[in-house]
């Protein structure tokens, strides 16, 4: 279908083209007067099928046809039947041959800046979890980062906690249906046991990340243990798989992080040593 929407489109483009060079080229057969006629009258369907909306230009067309016939035909107009018919024709073709492709362009627009819309809203929402992704995230930190910065005496803080279900690829790839359901459990979970001033993100590769401005830690680890507490619920063995990395930002660290990418690279890389460690911990048991 789309195959032959693109060749119609081509075919009406290349029309839009040949017939006008035809009529002109034709009308140096006859007279000055015609081919100025000719000339002008292409000129205005090109300018009325650009301008003019298409449910006007069908009228338009009906309306200039009829009063062409009859002062062409019916009134004593003396040229050459052929190139009466070439008058009459002109204005109604190349009208509505460039009024197709100007709705097309139109449309074409259209399609471009949804398409981009999708994306834009794609990369920075997840619609399956409905959360936020890496990109706000990042945004919003270093936000939080500049504040910090800016106002040394107000003690401002920000805690950062990363969420990552370990080896998720391998359960994925025999139950993506339920790797799909466990990462909405997850952000579930989330959403009605943080606080409504933090801040949940998802940084797919199933990493949730929670940013908590200006909560002190007594209140930030109580928060914490009712998350891990009402994780275990999940089903076996995803707990087990859940690994965890935090990292409270104010004046006393913020020099050693340049941006919100170097936390998240940060944390990124303590969720990975663990897991290596653990590792490490299990081939030793084994020995």
């Amino acid at each position: 279908m789309i195959n032959n929407k693109r060749f119609l489109i081509t075919l009406d483009l290349f029309l839009t083209i040949i017939f006008p060079a035809f009529l002109i080229s034709f009308s140096f057969t006859f007279s000055q007067s015609v081919r100025v006629g000719m000339f002008s009258i292409l000129l205005l369907a090109l300018l009325s099928g650009i301008i003019i909306p298409n449910y006007l230009i069908s009228w338009l067309v009906i309306i200039l046809t009829t009063f062409g016939i009859a002062f062409l035909l019916i009134g004593y107009v003396i040229m050459p039947n052929s190139a009466k018919l070439c008058l009459i024709l002109a204005f109604p073709v190349e009208a509505s041959l460039v009024s197709v492709i100007t709705n097309y362009v139109i449309h074409w627009k259209h399609e471009v800046t949804n398409f981009k819309d999708a994306k834009r809203l794609i990369n920075h929402y997840d619609l399956h979890l409905k959360l936020q992704t890496e990109y706000n995230a990042i945004k919003f930190l270093n936000h939080e980062m500049n504040l910090i910065r800016k106002n040394p005496d107000y003690h401002l803080s920000s805690k950062i906690t990363l969420i990552s279900w370990a080896n998720h690829q391998q359960f994925e790839q025999f139950n993506h249906d339920q790797h799909a359901d466990n990462l909405l459990q997850i952000a579930k979970i989330l959403k009605n046991t943080r606080l409504a001033s933090e801040f949940i993100y998802y940084l797919g590769n199933a990493t949730f990340a929670i940013i908590s401005p200006n909560i002190n830690e007594e209140v930030a680890k109580k928060v914490d243990n009712t998350t891990f507490t009402k994780l275990q619920i999940l089903p076996a063995p995803l707990p087990q798989h859940l690994k965890f990395a935090s990292e409270r930002i104010s004046n006393d660290n913020i020099k050693n992080y340049r941006n919100a990418k170097a936390i998240f690279k940060h944390l990124k890389r303590e969720l990975e040593t663990d897991l290596i460690t653990e590792y490490l911990i299990k081939d030793g048991t084994h020995e």
